[in-house]
């Protein structure tokens, strides 16, 4: 920082700056974290509350995942047969 030349994302302290040009930068320093504020948390996407519809598709498709054909899983059901 600290140049008069600087890039685009490159914000100046406010010291350096004056008028126009301190309106101007501190206006996209703001409307940038707002976009960052706006943008959902995986926290808040994990944490949401899911409708009974969207469990039952949940439920209907959970087959997708693990499919109970490890090596141990296998050797546990040899074992209990």
């Amino acid at each position: 920082m600290g140049e008069t030349g600087s890039s685009e994302g490159e914000l100046l302290s406010g010291e350096e700056l004056e008028g126009d040009v301190l309106v101007e930068s501190l206006q996209k320093e703001v409307e940038n974290k707002l976009q960052i504020l706006a943008q959902v948390s995986p926290y808040t996407k994990i944490t949401r509350i899911i409708s009974t519809e969207e469990w039952k598709t949940t439920k209907k498709n959970r087959h997708l995942g693990y499919t109970g054909r490890s090596d141990r899983s296998c050797h546990c059901k040899d074992e209990m047969a």
